[in-house]
């Protein structure tokens, strides 16, 4: 009996040393145990804890990995972001060159508009007369009653400014160098209206020249042909 009560012993006590080291295995703690609070264990007092006992160790090693991994979920989110910045930065600086460009172009469109139409030929038709010397086909580009306003003068027939004004404007021009620097042609039914800025630059007289001139032009379709009615020129 008392070789039984004293087997019996020793089973027990190795089953509680088996128990208690299982209890005690960190690997078991952290297969076992929820989540620890890692926040909280930053806030307590080491200096009382048994930082050498295996639970502490297991969850010390848990908020360690915890705080590895998020380092690299930060730095993985910090280069996004840096990259998107980048990226967006580059789409901005796109952006804003194509709206520069696109507001020159339209700068540019508005200044030099409706060229093509056949008023605007025959203004450029005119304009070509003149500098060449060419009176006659100046003159057939001019209704007969045309009007022309220039520096307070003023001259009521082509014929008028064929023998005057014109003789001088031919003299004049063929010694300058004309820059267009707009011209806008709007057709309005049998009507057109012509409007341009030329900067003048040359010698005449011995005097330099460098003016900018304004030209408004009225022409009117008289069959199929269009014709000039009225010029105001100014400086």
């Amino acid at each position: 009996m008392k070789i039984i009560n004293l087997s019996l012993a020793v089973l027990l006590i190795s089953l509680n040393i088996v128990f208690s080291a299982q209890a005690h295995d960190p690997k078991e703690y952290m297969r076992e145990a929820k989540k620890p609070d890692c926040t909280a264990m930053k806030n307590m007092d080491h200096s009382k804890m048994d930082v050498k006992g295996p639970v502490m160790q297991a969850m010390m090693k848990q908020c360690m990995n915890e705080v590895h991994q998020n380092d690299g979920s930060h730095k993985g989110k910090s280069h996004g972001t840096d990259d998107e910045k980048k990226q967006q930065h580059s789409t901005d600086a796109d952006d804003q060159h194509m709206t520069m460009e696109s507001k020159e172009s339209k700068t540019v469109h508005a200044l030099m508009s409706g060229l093509k139409t056949e008023p605007a030929k025959v203004v450029k038709e005119f304009h070509d007369a003149i500098r060449n010397g060419d009176g006659r086909l100046a003159r057939s580009l001019l209704t007969d009653q045309v009007t022309i306003f220039e520096a307070g003068r003023v001259e009521r027939s082509a014929d008028e400014y064929a023998k005057h004004h014109m003789l001088s404007d031919i003299k004049f021009l063929k010694k300058m160098n004309i820059e267009l620097l707009e011209h806008q042609v709007q057709v309005i039914g049998n009507a057109a209206i012509s409007i341009s800025r030329s900067r003048i630059i040359g010698k005449y007289d011995g005097k330099d020249k460098n003016n900018e001139g304004m030209e408004t032009m009225v022409l009117e379709k008289q069959g199929s042909d269009w014709k000039i009615k009225h010029i105001h020129w100014s400086r």
